[in-house]
């Protein structure tokens, strides 16, 4: 997760929605981590405050932007800016990441097992070769049918 913050010296502190954690500063502009769940960043610069709300879900990666308009001062003096009436904020989430090619593949190799088993519970046990129609005669069907199914799906999306 990074936090962008707009002035950079902004104190950010994140704390979680109805949760019994402490509240903790984070960096500005810097990578870290943090559990999932609702959080609330509270950014602050002088007497301005600007906060908000971001549900995370440990899967993926996100970016808080915190901005406070502050105006610009002639002098080198640091001076506490007003409040502003409406603060900047803006969430932005990071484009998501391509596909893997795992999934095809687990497909095509799950197919082949599938299939591979249904022609082994058809041939080797006892009850194929007894001429008469039980239970045990089905079961290859349904080995059958989901391993064709599998390695099609894996052939579709690949």
């Amino acid at each position: 997760m990074i936090v962008r913050c707009t002035p950079t010296d902004m104190v950010v502190v994140a704390s979680a929605e109805g949760a019994d954690k402490s509240p903790r500063q984070v960096p500005c502009g810097e990578r870290f981590s943090m559990s999932g769940g609702t959080w609330i960043f509270t950014g602050t610069y002088g007497d301005a405050h600007v906060s908000a709300t971001w549900d995370l879900r440990i899967t993926r990666e996100y970016e808080v932007e915190l901005v406070i308009d502050v105006p610009v001062v002639a002098s080198t003096a640091r001076v506490a800016p007003d409040p502003p009436s409406d603060p900047d904020i803006t969430l932005r989430t990071p484009p998501p990441r391509a596909p893997t090619r795992a999934g095809p593949l687990v497909a095509l190799l799950g197919g082949f097992a599938a299939v591979v088993t249904a022609v082994v519970l058809d041939v080797v046990p006892t009850t194929a070769h007894n001429g008469e129609l039980d239970g045990m005669d089905f079961v290859p069907l349904g080995f059958y049918l989901g391993g064709v199914t599998m390695f099609v799906i894996g052939v579709a999306t690949w």
